[in-house]
């Protein structure tokens, strides 16, 4: 029995083997590909359903017209709301597909989730840029047109990595005491079973304990 202040010894550490290596990057690859994907689709979604703010062109320039405080707290709430359902996705992704290739769908599931939050992010800049660039010349002075995208909050790209990490880290914690969900159908039986059981093993007294009992003495 170890005594405290005992020296534990460790055995020799098992590294990763190749195999196992590439099979985790790929994981993680795999992944980001899937979060580039997702960030383009939010992307999209972001200039489609954000607020965007009001311009007039004039001789002089574009100017944004007043009362556009609202539209500014509108487009980071709806990038976060977006990032969120990102994230969640991804996350349930990973879990679904990758949870018994270790903590390489953990890893991937957060990057993968990241680059979505970067892509739709520029993305949506981008395309609001273009599209607001593409008419500005062509329209007349005292005309208003929609701006473009701008995020303010960038503490919301993290939202998307931190919702990804949580679905897979929850979902490991929860299957780790679930239920076996596949029993073994034929569970292992003594191989020599009593062709004569006991009916009624909790009586049985062992014979040398007989044996030490007096017998019962006869009255005189």
């Amino acid at each position: 029995m170890p005594e405290p202040g005992d020296r534990v010894e460790l055995g020799p550490l098992t590294p990763m083997s190749p195999r196992s290596r590439r099979s985790s990057l790929l994981v993680v690859v795999e992944l980001v590909v899937i979060g580039v994907a997702l960030g383009v689709i939010a992307g999209f979604v972001w200039l489609r359903v954000a607020p965007r703010p009001m311009l007039e062109v004039r001789d002089d320039g574009v100017y944004y017209l007043e009362g556009q405080q609202q539209v500014i707290i509108g487009q980071d709430g709806w990038f976060i709301v977006i990032m969120v359902a990102t994230g969640l996705l991804i996350g349930l992704v990973a879990y679904l597909r990758w949870r018994r290739s270790g903590p390489a769908f953990v890893i991937g599931a957060a990057l993968g989730a990241g680059v979505a939050g970067v892509v739709a992010w520029r993305l949506g800049v981008w395309l609001g840029r273009s599209e607001f660039a593409s008419i500005v010349g062509s329209i007349a002075d005292g005309t208003r047109s929609l701006g473009s995208l701008k995020l303010r909050a960038y503490g919301a790209l993290f939202v998307a990595p931190i919702a990804a990490t949580l679905v897979t880290l929850t979902g490991s914690l929860s299957r780790g005491t679930d239920p076996d969900p596949h029993p073994d159908p034929h569970p292992q039986l003594d191989p020599h079973p009593d062709p004569h059981p006991d009916p009624n093993p909790a009586m049985k007294v062992p014979q040398d304990a007989l044996e030490a009992v007096d017998p019962p003495q006869q009255p005189e």
